[in-house]
């Protein structure tokens, strides 16, 4: 599982990364936290980084990607990783992202909102499990002026670097803790606009426990894993099974709620499996 920040100077991504890594256990890669600890070691590396950070410069998108680039392969090797401050800019967003899998992701599972993310990342674990092939890139959201274009707000991507996170051609299932249609607003004329589906608040709900809620929004993690599986091709007929399977854990999990009150304790206590 990788999982990637994107935010402006902050918005929290450090708090948000550390606060992930600790509950998926997956390793932190934050870009600027490890060009200062290379400065601070006197590598090779380092020195010539120092150089920069000592000027007060950015330090050139060469060095950046020598140096976090061979951490992030390695952390893909393992668990995985939460990233950082990293891409920062188009050249480094090419090769981090499309060219070190040598493949693109078959569906972007994307979220901003702290139980739109959780649902989201149980969602992915779902299909991480039952379809060990698939290929999920996770991007977490926590500013949402990033999703505007440059040339419209100081936080906003190049149409480029969009397409590095989020693709121009495949499915993006978005969960969101707010009205769906404000993230159209505000991906509009992006690279693959049409692929964006985003999942979010539809008004619906009364008295529900926190899955129920979701469910009745489709913004839980059955909802979406089917979501995800229907806007794969390859997987329409061979998940076929998987799919009805989510289905009748959806329906248990309401039924549960409905009994008792509350969610199951394997939905209120779930952590990151991998």
């Amino acid at each position: 599982m990788n999982v990637l920040l994107i935010g402006a100077p902050g918005s929290g991504k450090s708090t948000q990364g550390d606060r992930l890594s600790q509950r998926l256990g997956l390793e932190h890669i934050a870009a600027g936290d490890r060009l200062r600890a290379e400065a601070t070691a006197g590598t090779p590396l380092g020195k010539e980084i120092a150089t920069y950070l000592d000027r007060g410069e950015l330090v050139p998108d060469q060095l950046v990607i020598d140096l976090i680039l061979p951490a992030v392969l390695a952390a893909a090797q393992g668990n995985g990783y939460i990233l950082e401050g990293f891409p920062r800019s188009v050249g480094q967003a090419t090769r981090a992202l499309a060219g070190q899998a040598g493949a693109g992701p078959d569906v972007v599972m994307a979220s901003c909102g702290d139980v739109p993310t959780m649902e989201s990342l149980a969602a992915t674990a779902l299909l991480r499990q039952h379809l060990p092939d698939v290929k999920v890139r996770f991007v977490n959201v926590v500013d949402l002026f990033k999703l505007v274009p440059h040339t419209e707000h100081p936080h906003g991507m190049t149409d480029r670097e969009f397409e590095a996170l989020f693709t121009a051609t495949q499915p993006v299932v978005f969960n969101f803790h707010s009205y769906p249609w404000l993230i159209h607003r505000l991906t509009y004329r992006r690279p693959g606009q049409h692929h964006i589906h985003v999942r979010g608040y539809k008004e619906k709900g009364n008295i529900n426990t926190p899955l129920e809620l979701a469910i009745r929004n489709q913004t839980d993690r059955f909802s979406l894993a089917i979501d995800a599986i229907d806007r794969i091709p390859r997987f329409l007929d061979v998940a076929s099974g998987f799919r009805e399977a989510l289905l009748n854990e959806q329906i248990e999990c309401k039924n549960h709620a409905y009994e008792f009150g509350i969610d199951r304790a394997d939905i209120t206590d779930w952590k990151w499996p991998f």
